[in-house]
Parts: structure tokens; C-alpha cells; sequence
């Protein structure tokens, strides 16, 4: 410190205020790299993972209640109520198109996610490809099967569809519910991140900040006593 001490008053205080100024600007660096790290993880727990999650629950519910009209119809079959067949007809065409629209959302969140690494990538877009064939073949074989024999009143052979589609939607939903941990694993994941990035992120800061006023006030008391011994 002897060439510190060698140094005129005025220079003295201008180096001491250049080292917090220097402290200062540490701090202000380091909490706006920290916060925008925070804010990249918390964008993509709400842009991407949790949509996914959210869009394979919509999924799965509207897979659901689809089977609940194709199975409707057939209940209606040996009543010869061919205007409710119609009705629950259209109602399945729509929920249909629904999980459709819910597929290629889910598609989206996958092309989209930045985070998601090429393996990662392609899993998901093979799962989500099976639920959509798998969909096609269960209208095909099921639905379309189900609404024809409803009409006519022929109630076994809607029962029967139903039965051959059981493997179709047995499969369908246990890709769903792989998918839906899938997101809600990785969701728990990037929450556990985010909460260790801030509380550590606040230590530092609070031991920067700290240090920063330690170090002014060891500074102005040294400059107190350089002037007071200077007069």
C-alpha cells in the first residue's frame, strides 16, 4: 500500500472511487446476467413446458370424452334413434378435429422449444405422430364403424367395433401419460432450477453488495486520516 500512500489526496480519493464505482458496477453486471438467466428459465417453464403439459391433459380429456360419444352411439343403436346417432355423430367429427388441433399445438411447442435437445426433439414428434395415425385409425375402423351400424340399429357389430378399437386407445393414452410426465418431470425440474439460480443469486449479491460498503467506509476512514494527518 505504500504506493497508495505515496499518492497525492486528490488522486487517492478519485482510485478509491474508481474501486467502488468498479464493486458497484460487479454487482449491477452480475444481478442482470443472474436475472436474465432467471427469466429464460421461467419463460420457457411457461412457453413451452407447460403448455405441453397442459396441452396433453386437454388430450387426454378430449380423447376421452370422444370415446364417450362413440360409445353413446352404440348404445343408442338397438333404440332406432337415428336423429341422437346424427347428433352424437357430428359431436364425435368435432371432438375429433379437437384432438387433431391439440396434436399439431403439442407439434408446435416441440419444433418451437429452443431447450429441447435433437434426441429429446424426436422422441416427441414420434409419440405425437402415433397419436395422430392411431386417431386416424381409430375413426376409420371404430368411429366410422360405430355410426354406420348405429343407424341401421345393428347394436353387435357397434359393440364389436369397439372392442377391436380397445388395444387402439389403450396404447394412444399410455403415450399420453407419457408425455404428460414427460412435462411435468421436466416442469419440476426447471422449477427446483430457477428456485437454487435465485436464492443463490441473491447471496452473492447481498455479499457483494457487502463487501462494497466495507470497503467504502475502510476507504473513507483511510482518507480521514490521510487528510487529518496531512493538516
Amino acid at each position: 500500500m505504500s504506493w497508495f500512500t505515496n499518492l497525492k489526496i486528490k488522486t487517492r480519493i478519485i482510485v478509491s472511487f474508481a474501486l467502488v464505482v468498479t464493486l458497484m458496477v460487479m454487482i449491477s453486471v452480475f444481478a442482470v446476467t443472474q436475472l436474465t438467466s432467471v427469466n429464460e428459465v421461467n419463460d420457457h417453464i411457461m412457453y413451452y413446458t407447460r403448455d405441453r403439459a397442459v396441452t396433453m391433459l386437454q388430450l387426454q380429456n378430449n380423447i376421452s370424452n370422444y370415446r364417450r360419444l362413440i360409445v353413446s352411439m352404440a348404445m343408442y343403436a338397438p333404440l332406432n334413434d337415428s336423429v341422437m346417432v346424427e347428433q352424437l355423430a357430428h359431436q364425435a367429427f368435432d371432438e375429433y378435429n379437437r384432438i387433431l388441433e391439440e396434436v399439431e399445438r403439442y407439434t408446435h411447442y416441440v419444433n418451437a422449444d429452443p431447450y429441447l435437445t435433437q434426441w429429446d426433439r424426436q422422441t416427441h414428434l414420434e409419440s405425437v405422430n402415433y397419436i395422430r395415425e392411431a386417431m386416424l385409425q381409430y375413426k376409420t375402423n371404430v368411429n366410422d364403424i360405430v355410426a354406420n351400424a348405429a343407424l341401421i340399429g345393428d347394436y353387435n357389430r357397434a359393440v364389436e367395433a369397439i372392442i377391436t378399437g380397445t388395444p387402439i386407445t389403450a396404447r394412444m393414452m399410455e403415450v399420453v401419460y407419457e408425455l404428460i410426465y414427460y412435462a411435468e418431470d421436466t416442469m419440476e425440474s426447471e422449477i427446483y432450477t430457477l428456485a437454487n439460480t435465485t436464492d443463490q443469486s441473491i447471496i452473492i449479491i447481498v455479499m457483494l453488495t457487502v463487501l462494497s460498503a466495507v470497503t467504502t467506509l475502510i476507504i473513507a476512514l483511510y482518507l480521514e486520516k490521510s487528510i487529518i494527518s496531512k493538516t
